[in-house]
């Protein structure tokens, strides 16, 4: 092996692995954002898109677009904001390929569909907010029963019948008055919110 070959064993330098080490640990980051609001982003694609098979396909095609373009997202910026731009962007090149007819809506009347699907965001972001404050307001084994068969468990009704020792009728009973005390609870926060209460 001569001077040639030495040429193409070349090793990077020490700061240019801290480099690739920054720049992989904001690409999780973006990645791990992503996915921390990949159920807005879907929510987002589908009042655009409602056609759930394609708007999964949207969703991934912005994943990739979004990990590839990581680089450009700026640590403490919006980056629901950020992923939704890319994401309306997605949209109208697939409501362009999928329906070039004349008599579509305008490129502007979906931007105006774009923002007031970001303005309902806000929305049921306060509908979240109250929903959980609610939720720590239920009785000790009513939050359980409701947690059981809707959080990320999603247990079956028999299932979390089994856990909580009950029959399968009273944990129909316990979630229906659960819903009816969260129902309104919910109303009540929001009426407040919104400054309509009587």
């Amino acid at each position: 092996m001569g001077a040639a070959s030495s040429d193409l064993l070349t090793f990077p330098r020490a700061g240019s692995l801290v480099c690739m080490e920054q720049s992989d640990a904001h690409l999780r980051d973006v990645q791990r954002l992503f996915l921390q609001h990949s159920n807005r982003l879907r929510g987002f694609i589908l009042g655009l898109l409602p056609d759930r098979t394609l708007a999964e396909d949207v969703l991934q095609e912005v994943f990739l677009i979004v990990t590839a373009k990581a680089a450009e997202f700026h640590s403490g910026t919006d980056f629901l904001a950020w992923v939704r731009a890319i994401a309306r962007l997605k949209v109208r090149e697939h409501r362009q390929r999928r329906f070039p007819v004349a008599g579509q809506l305008t490129d502007e009347a979906w931007d105006m569909l774009a923002e007031s699907a970001h303005e309902m965001d806000d929305v049921w972001d306060a509908r979240r907010e109250a929903l959980q404050r609610c939720l720590s307001e239920l009785a000790p084994r009513a939050r359980e029963v409701v947690q059981l068969r809707y959080s990320a468990e999603r247990l079956s009704l028999e299932e979390v019948a089994v856990r909580m020792s009950w029959t399968v009728g009273s944990v129909k009973v316990a979630l229906s008055r659960a819903k009816d005390v969260l129902w309104g609870c919910v109303q009540r926060r929001m009426a407040v919110a919104e400054g309509t209460t009587e």
